[in-house]
Formats: C-alpha cells, structure tokens, sequence
C-alpha cells in the first residue's frame, strides 16, 4: 500500500452560483491513475464514501 498527504484544493464557483457556494477537489498522482487504467479516454471513476473514508474506484460507463 502507497499512502500520500495532499491537501484538498478549494473552489468557489462564479457566474449564477450563490455566493456561498464551494466545492473541493483532489488530484490522483498519475502513478495511481495509469496503475487503476484511467486514461483520457476512460475516465470514469466510482467514489463511495463510509465511516468517514472516501474510496475511489475505477467506474464504468454506467457510472456516468
């Protein structure tokens, strides 16, 4: 098992979003991504999230 600290990267929308809006996101290393078979053409991804951990999965076409 690998494990890497990252820190989550912090959006605030514009246009007709509400001005509270935010939204929050993580890289994947592209180590990670080429080991899991994400390519520009395959890029779906499953995340669940329980008991306060996320995994993130590679999807499928149903996933979209």
């Amino acid at each position: 098992m690998e494990t890497r600290k990252c820190k989550a990267v912090l959006r605030r929308p514009g246009g007709n979003a509400s001005k509270n809006a935010e939204a929050y996101r993580v890289n994947i290393p592209t180590k990670w991504a080429k080991d899991m078979g994400i390519t520009p053409d395959e890029r779906n991804l499953k995340i669940t999230y329980e008991n306060k951990k996320m995994i993130v999965e590679k999807g499928t076409e149903e996933d979209e």
